[in-house]
C-alpha cells in the first residue's frame, strides 16, 4: 500500500510529463489496435465467406478409420473403401449424444462444367449443402430470377419440384425430382439463365468417373460475405450432390458434428466413438483441431496476420526508444525527489519498484485509452458498411465488406507489448536515474 500511495503521489505531482508519456503510448496503442483489427477483420471475412463454404467450422469429424491416411496419400482408387455408410442412420444415432447440437453430412466439393442452351461454361465448383446445416444456410440469401430476395427460408430451394420449363428448354421431357441448384448472383450477367431453367452438369467425380446430371435452376444465391472464389460456386442439396460426386445413397466422405456451447470436443468425441462401436460401426472420431486439411485461404490470411504482428512489434520497439528517452529525461529532472527518498531511508530495490510501477500505470493508462479510442473508431468504420465487388478490394479485405474485427489476441498483444515496453524502460533508465546521492536533496534544499 505504501508503494501505491507513493506512486499515486508521484503521478499527480508530475502530471504534465506523465500526461505526455500517456498520450504517446495512447497513439501507439491506437495505431496497433487499428492495424491488428484490420487483420482480425480479414480473418472474419474469410471465415464468413470462402472458408465458411469450403471448410465450414466443426467441432468433431467422423470418418472411416482409413480416410485420413488415404486422403493424405491422395489415393483416390481406395477412397471409396473409406466411405462412411448409412449416413442418415448415423446422424440420428449421434444426435442423441449429450452435447451434440447438429450432425451434418460433408462430401468434398468437385469441379464441374455447365451446359445450357447449346453453350458450355467451364470451371464451376459444385458444393453439396446439407438441409440440416444451419451455419451454411446463414451464410447466403436466395434471390429470385429478377434479383429480388426470395422467401427468408433458404431451405425452400432444396425442395424437389417438377422441372420448370423455359423457352430455352422446350426439348426437355417432363420429369420430376430434378435436383435444384443455386448459382452465384454474379452469373446472371454472364449466362442467360433464369429461375426454372434446366441445365446439364458434367464432371469427373471423386473416383475418376465421368458424371452427368440434369439440374433445375432454383434461383441465385448472394453470400453474406462475398469473395471472388465464390463467383463460380454452384450449390446443390447434399443427397443428390453425393450421388453426382460418385457415392451411393446414404454414403458420404465424413460427418461434421457441432456441439452445444460449453461442451469440449475432446470429451464428447469418446462418447460418440463408443456410441458408434455399440451400433456396430468402425469409425474414426476426432476433434477438428486434429485435422490437417486447413483451408488455403485461412493459411494465407494467417500468414498475413503474422506479418502484421511482426510489423507491430517493430513499431513498438521503435516507439520504445522515444518513450524511454522521455521517461529518462523525466527522471533526470527528479534528482531531488529521489535523493529525498534516500534521506528518508529508502533502498534502491524499493525505489526501483516505485518507479517501475509508476511507469507501468502511466503506460497502461495510455494503452487502455488507445484501445478505447480504437473501439470507437472501429464501431464508426463498421457502421459505414464499406462494400465493394472490386477483385482487389475482395482480396485485400478478405471479403466484400471492409471490416475491423476484434479478438482477445489483439487486446492481449497490445497490453503485453506495453508491459514489455515498461520492462525495457525500467531496465534502461532506472539504473542510471536512481544512481543519485542523498546529498543532492540537501544541496538543492539549501539553495
Amino acid at each position: 500500500m505504501l508503494i501505491l500511495k507513493i506512486v499515486t503521489r508521484n503521478i499527480f505531482a508530475h502530471a504534465r510529463k506523465n500526461l505526455i508519456i500517456c498520450a504517446v503510448t495512447a497513439c501507439v496503442s491506437l495505431f496497433l489496435f487499428l492495424f491488428l483489427s484490420f487483420s482480425d477483420g480479414e480473418m472474419e471475412n474469410v471465415k464468413n465467406g470462402v472458408s465458411g463454404f469450403f471448410m465450414p467450422p466443426a467441432d468433431i469429424y467422423v470418418t472411416h478409420t482409413e480416410f485420413r491416411s488415404l486422403l493424405a496419400r491422395n489415393d483416390d482408387k481406395k477412397l471409396r473403401d473409406a466411405t462412411v455408410h448409412n449416413a442418415e442412420e448415423l446422424k440420428t444415432l449421434f444426435a442423441g449424444v449429450q452435447g451434440v447440437r447438429e450432425v451434418i453430412t460433408k462430401t468434398a466439393r468437385i469441379g464441374t462444367n455447365l451446359y445450357f442452351d447449346g453453350e458450355k461454361y467451364l470451371d464451376f465448383g459444385l458444393l453439396g449443402v446439407d438441409p440440416d446445416d444451419t451455419l451454411i444456410r446463414a451464410k447466403y440469401s436466395v434471390l429470385s430470377g429478377d434479383g429480388t430476395s426470395a422467401a427468408p427460408d433458404s431451405l425452400g430451394w432444396m425442395t424437389p419440384a417438377d422441372a420448370a420449363h423455359s423457352p430455352h428448354t422446350t426439348d426437355v421431357p417432363d420429369t420430376t425430382d430434378v435436383p435444384p441448384i443455386l448459382l452465384h448472383e454474379s452469373v446472371r450477367s454472364s449466362i442467360p439463365v433464369k429461375t426454372g431453367d434446366i441445365l446439364t452438369l458434367v464432371a469427373t467425380d471423386l473416383f475418376g468417373q465421368i458424371s452427368t446430371a440434369r439440374v433445375r435452376l432454383a434461383g441465385f444465391f448472394e453470400p453474406v460475405q462475398d469473395n471472388v472464389n465464390l463467383y463460380s460456386l454452384v450449390l446443390m442439396p447434399s443427397d443428390p450432390y453425393a450421388r453426382f460426386a460418385g457415392y451411393n445413397p446414404g454414403e458420404t466422405n465424413r460427418l461434421i458434428i457441432r456441439l452445444e456451447k460449453g461442451y469440449k470436443p475432446e470429451r464428447v468425441a469418446p462418447d460418440l466413438h463408443t456410441r458408434a462401436q455399440e451400433a456396430g460401426y468402425d469409425l474414426d472420431v476426432y476433434p477438428q483441431s486434429e485435422d490437417s486439411g486447413t483451408d488455403m485461404w485461412l493459411k494465407v490470411f494467417s500468414m498475413i496476420r503474422l506479418i502484421i504482428i511482426a510489423t507491430s512489434l517493430i513499431t513498438l520497439f521503435i516507439t520504445a526508444f522515444g518513450i524511454m528517452n522521455v521517461t529518462s529525461t523525466n527522471l533526470a529532472d527528479r534528482k531531488k525527489e529521489i535523493g529525498t527518498y534516500y534521506c528518508l531511508g529508502s533502498e534502491p530495490p524499493f525505489l526501483m519498484a516505485v518507479y517501475t510501477l509508476e511507469i507501468f500505470i502511466v503506460n497502461l493508462a495510455g494503452s487502455l485509452a488507445g484501445i478505447g479510442t480504437g473501439l470507437i473508431v472501429r464501431a464508426g468504420i463498421n457502421a459505414l458498411k464499406i462494400t465493394s465487388d472490386n477483385p482487389g478490394f475482395l482480396i485485400v479485405a478478405g471479403g466484400s465488406t471492409f471490416t475491423l474485427g476484434l479478438s482477445a489476441g489483439t487486446i492481449l498483444w497490445i497490453i503485453g507489448g506495453i508491459s514489455l515496453l515498461t520492462v525495457l524502460t525500467a531496465l534502461t533508465t532506472l539504473g542510471k536515474a536512481l544512481n543519485v546521492s542523498p546529498v543532492v536533496a540537501v544541496k538543492e534544499t539549501e539553495q
